[in-house]
Parts: C-alpha cells; sequence; structure tokens
C-alpha cells in the first residue's frame, strides 16, 4: 500500500513506564517463540498476534519488538493490564499530512 493512502495520519509520542514487558528484540527470543526472520512484517500476521496473546493471557503489560518496517522498534501497551505502577502519558500529538522519508517522520 503507498503510505499516501494512510494520510494525514495522528502521531502521539508517548511517555510510559511498565513493570512487565515482553522484549523480543532479540532473534534468540524470537527463534524460542518460533518467530523467525519472515515472520515480523509478514502478510498473515497470525503467529505475531498469537504471540501477543499469550502475552496478554500471562499477565504482560505490553511488547516490544521490532518494527515491521525494519526502522527501529515498536511497542504494543495492553491497556487493560496496566498496573498503577505504571504510566502511559500522551506528550506530543502531531499530525502527518504527507508521507515520511525511509527512516524520518515527516516536515
Amino acid at each position: 500500500m503507498d503510505p499516501v493512502n494512510l494520510l494525514p495520519r495522528e502521531l502521539f509520542a508517548l511517555e510510559l513506564s511498565l513493570g512487565k514487558c515482553l522484549d523480543i528484540r532479540s532473534e534468540a527470543i524470537r527463534d524460542r517463540l518460533d518467530l523467525g526472520p519472515n515472520l515480523i512484517g509478514a502478510a498473515d500476521a497470525s503467529a505475531c498476534q498469537a504471540v501477543g496473546a499469550a502475552a496478554h493471557h500471562l499477565g504482560y503489560e505490553g511488547i516490544i519488538a521490532p518494527s515491521a518496517t525494519g526502522i527501529g522498534n515498536i511497542v504494543a501497551v495492553f491497556t487493560d493490564r496496566l498496573t498503577p505502577e505504571s504510566s502511559l502519558t500522551a506528550t506530543r500529538l502531531e499530525t502527518w499530512t504527507e508521507a515520511p522519508l525511509r527512516g524520518r517522520a515527516p516536515g
């Protein structure tokens, strides 16, 4: 899909503190979870969704993983699992009206 088809887009910057987050940035961890190199970003997201569902079921507050784009990481937060000690605060809102350049935000 052409990124232009996703515009305009709102981007939120978040400040967060999670007590129990599943970190799957390591290739060794992903291998243990049967998330081979071709599964992050695959058209069939069922393997990634299964890991997310298991993490949620086990009480994790979120998952940090490599981005499907290959640029940076993503954090998925299970807001219904946040503990009183955890926090999630929006610190900035930015509206994108043009497609980002690879690896950079617009503007």
